[in-house]
């Protein structure tokens, strides 16, 4: 039997695979937004300024994350729809 015979399936298994991979990276940026959220959201809610600084430090760094994400999701995009 050929590969050649194959070839349609392979082709679905691939793109069953790349799918899973861009659900899982618009699952997790959306984790680092409620992270992110929460953060901002803590910063207000203290009046201890030590930590409001804490919490607004974390927020950005989980903000820079997203901003990575959207870079790597939108190349994803880009690249599978030929654009």
């Amino acid at each position: 039997m050929s590969i050649l015979q194959y070839e349609g399936y392979l082709n679905k298994l691939n793109s069953l695979h790349e799918d899973y991979k861009a659900e899982t990276l618009r699952i997790q940026r959306k984790f680092l937004y409620s992270i992110c959220s929460h953060h901002r959201l803590w910063a207000t809610r203290t009046d201890n300024p030590d930590i409001a600084s804490f919490h607004t430090k974390a927020a950005d760094l989980a903000q820079e994350s997203i901003a990575q994400y959207d870079q790597i999701l939108e190349r994803y995009y880009l690249y599978h729809t030929g654009v």
